[in-house]
């Protein structure tokens, strides 16, 4: 049976809300998180002081998207708008875009930004030149979780329980329409949380605490993972692992080969979130585990086989 271990890497306080998202920076040591004050802020792994706050914005961070070519941090919002960062000069630019609902996700697919929001629409912006191309209306509910495969697949999903896979047109065509939609079914409730690893296996997590496996676009396997929502996910291809997190304060370790949960970390066993879990990062170069939640706290988890 696969082994693993895990020790806290420490945790990091002083912000002044709950952490909604997690996102990667520009080096390995570097990450940032987003919160309900609207803060931006930038942590370092090497330091043991306080993270830095690189902005501030008018509503609650629910969305952040690295975009490396550009130095550029998207930051997307309850209050519907996408703003655009310049890590390098860690101000604000003055280009952003509104979209009259939230934005709960956004994935990078080379030079287009995808944005799924609370109107059920999945929109497109060329960072090209910096403007809006393509509006897909997807559902008449929200749209809370996007990631893009490796072959240029899109996985979108969100309130209506149902997950769309589709591959979207080029930019440059003027045939706008969905051809191919492809929509999986299985869950009874929201879906908050995709991953996909390497080979293709699509994972997703719903406020029915169910852990789904999707293999060429079916259901494979269906997990009662957590007590509560499963708001995050997040692949350790290193490990063969998946992790997962939960508004009932824990994190479940699962082998992406078995799918057998291997560890649990949670609050009756050691220190950690004493409130909703909502987002995870997994940083590869440092073997760390990254968890953010309702209690305004980051704690950091070291991953290894044993």
């Amino acid at each position: 049976m696969q082994k693993i271990g895990f020790e806290s890497y420490g945790k990091k306080t002083g912000l002044r809300s709950a952490v909604y998202v997690l996102e990667k920076g520009l080096s390995p040591d570097i990450y940032y998180s987003g919160d309900g004050a609207g803060w931006l802020v930038q942590w370092d792994l090497g330091a043991r002081d306080e993270g830095t706050l690189v902005a501030k914005v008018p509503a609650n961070i629910f969305a952040l998207r690295l975009i490396p070519s550009l130095h550029i941090m998207a930051i997307g919002t309850l209050q519907g708008e996408v703003y655009l960062v310049d890590l390098k000069q860690g101000k604000l630019l003055d280009r952003s875009f509104a979209f009259g609902s939230a934005v709960f996700d956004m994935v990078l697919d080379g030079l287009v930004l995808y944005v799924a929001t609370g109107s059920g629409i999945l929109y497109s912006i060329d960072l090209q030149d910096l403007h809006l191309s393509r509006a897909y209306a997807l559902s008449d509910q929200s749209l809370r979780a996007v990631i893009c495969s490796k072959f240029g697949t899109l996985y979108v999903a969100g309130s209506s329980g149902v997950i769309y896979q589709f591959t979207p047109e080029k930019p440059g065509r003027e045939d706008e329409r969905l051809l191919g939609v492809k929509k999986l079914l299985g869950h009874e409730n929201s879906v908050f949380a995709l991953a996909e690893t390497e080979k293709g296996d699509l994972y997703s997590g719903s406020r029915d605490a169910h852990l789904h496996l999707w293999r060429v676009g079916e259901l494979e396997l269906r997990i009662p993972a957590h007590l509560l929502t499963i708001n995050s996910l997040a692949v350790i291809p290193s490990l063969g692992l998946l992790a997962s997190g939960s508004r009932d304060r824990t994190i479940k370790l699962w082998s992406t080969r078995s799918m057998k949960l291997l560890k649990v970390i949670e609050k009756s066993k050691l220190e950690t979130h004493t409130y909703s879990i909502n987002s995870l990062l997994w940083i590869p170069e440092r073997s760390i585990l990254i968890s953010g939640g309702d209690d305004k706290q980051l704690f950091l988890w070291r991953i290894y086989p044993d």
